[in-house]
């Protein structure tokens, strides 16, 4: 039975076969000796014995060569709590033309889980192109370093049967270890109600959404901290930034993605110990700044036992004594923050009704883009601001991951939401359903859903009802307009 209930498998380890090989040339393979170390480890630290109460995928059969099914392979993935990706050059290359490697498929199948990137690990046995066209949570996990570099730059894996390399190798074994533990705990107490200084409404009735909140990157002493805050805060619908749990490593990657969910951010969150960040250097500084230069609330913490003539640097020492820096003990911290974004809530609000304007999603399928067009112009004519959705194109490189993370973001900050219904009525029933998935994370409900349709007969053939949705030709829209504004005065 798996340690965290509803899997069936706690840790999957995920590989290339080619990196299975033995260091030496005798032997077993790395890998091998990796996950078994790895397991290993894991049980001394969680106190699991040599058998029972942990499920630990990691299969030798040679899925890779055609010999074992990889349907079940990739199920297997997919009921896994966390996955271990052993990332390499022969890891992310692909098998030829549109045939992906079989260990991306394994990766793909974890990732379709709902915060699955937030329970990726990720270890490089060798260094890999990280710009390649690989998926966006390879791209943004730091990982841990088993390889090392040779005198002459070359890098090489670390040999666990090496005097040199042991300790090394097993330092980077029981952190990676540390780092499950802690994870697989977090997802094994997430069904525990704890203790709360605010308690939420009854579960039984679905809150609404309380805001957006960017969870800054942490040093990683305060990893479980971080934990600790976002579980809380998703007690009471709040939406957590980064969805992917981590951002990249370099400066200027960091700086982009972290400046790009301050956009989408009510407030900002930030831990802080002593030490101030190392990859990228000084990253607790640089995303206070930002989040500053950005105009968004912060609320920052410190715990109370942090010893501020200990901490060397005077740029971070200046952080630690700011003005937002709550010293107090981390469940009170905790509450403060969900205080906060209450009343944020209530002024945004506020500010929207009395703005009198509102900003629609106007989406459509790709033969209904001119008519869509055409909509927009009528609503800016009528005092409000549209969105019209990014289109795929091949040809310019708009990669399809990212045509669908705008069309979600777009459903997620719009006020309101119209859907050009045109010869495809699958078409608008599958956006109503993927409006209906993303529904629970909006900050704001949404004033309205429209299914446009000119003239407007047949519209009722897409069979869906929605509180919130209208199925309307132009006289409707124009009245639904009308009405933003009306709502306003």
């Amino acid at each position: 039975m798996a340690y965290v209930q509803g899997y069936k498998y706690d840790v999957f380890v995920s590989f290339s076969l080619a990196d299975d090989v033995a260091p030496a040339g005798i032997g077993e393979g790395w890998v091998h000796q990796f996950a078994k170390m790895l397991e290993t480890a894991l049980r001394q630290r969680m106190g699991l014995g040599l058998k029972g109460g942990l499920e630990f995928f990691f299969s030798p059969k040679r899925a890779q060569d055609g010999n074992y099914d990889l349907a079940a392979f990739l199920s297997d993935a997919r009921q896994s709590a966390l996955m271990v990706s052993v990332l390499s050059p022969s890891y992310v290359t692909p098998r030829g033309p549109d045939r992906p490697a079989f260990t991306i498929l394994e990766l793909e199948a974890f990732l379709e889980a709902d915060k699955a990137a937030e329970r990726l690990f990720v270890v490089k046995v060798l260094p890999f192109d990280r710009d390649g066209p690989h998926p966006k949570a390879l791209r943004d996990k730091l990982g841990k370093d088993f390889y090392y570099e040779t005198p002459t730059g070359v890098p090489m894996p670390l040999d666990p049967t090496s005097p040199e390399r042991r300790e090394q190798f097993m330092t980077l074994v029981h952190d990676l270890a540390h780092g499950i533990k802690n994870r697989l705990q977090t997802l094994r107490e997430s069904a525990r109600p704890p203790t709360l200084l605010v308690q939420p409404e009854p579960a039984s009735i679905e809150l609404p959404p309380l805001g957006t909140v960017l969870l800054t990157k942490v040093t990683e002493d305060l990893d479980d901290e971080r934990d600790q805050v976002q579980r809380h805060l998703e007690q009471f619908n709040v939406r957590i930034l980064p969805q992917s749990g981590s951002y990249p490593s370099g400066d200027a990657e960091f700086e982009t993605a972290y400046a790009s969910d301050l956009q989408a951010a009510d407030m900002v969150v930030q831990l802080l110990s002593r030490l101030p960040g190392r990859e990228p250097k000084g990253y607790a500084l640089t995303q206070a700044r930002l989040a500053a230069k950005a105009g968004k609330p912060i609320a920052q913490w410190r715990h109370p036992g942090l010893e501020l003539d200990r901490v060397a640097d005077p740029a971070h020492r200046e952080l630690l004594e700011g003005p937002n820096v709550v010293v107090d003990g981390l469940e009170a911290f905790k509450a403060e923050v969900v205080t906060r974004l209450r009343k944020l809530k209530e002024q945004n609000g506020a500010k929207l009704a009395a703005s009198g304007d509102a900003l629609i999603f106007i989406n459509a399928d790709m033969p209904e883009m001119e008519r869509a067009r055409a909509l927009c112009r009528e609503i800016e004519r009528a005092g409000h601001g549209a969105i019209l959705p990014v289109a795929y194109d091949p040809a310019q490189q708009v990669l399809a991951q990212k045509v669908r993370e705008d069309l979600e973001n777009s459903i997620l900050h719009c006020d309101a939401l119209v859907l050009v219904y045109g010869q495809d009525e699958v078409w608008v029933r599958n956006q109503l359903f993927r409006y209906r998935k993303l529904k629970p994370d909006r900050d704001q409900p949404m004033r309205w859903v429209a299914v446009y349709k000119e003239p407007p007969d047949g519209v009722d053939a897409i069979g869906i009802s929605l509180p919130e949705l209208r199925k309307v030709g132009a006289d409707g829209l124009n009245r639904a307009l009308a009405e933003l504004k009306e709502g306003a005065a």
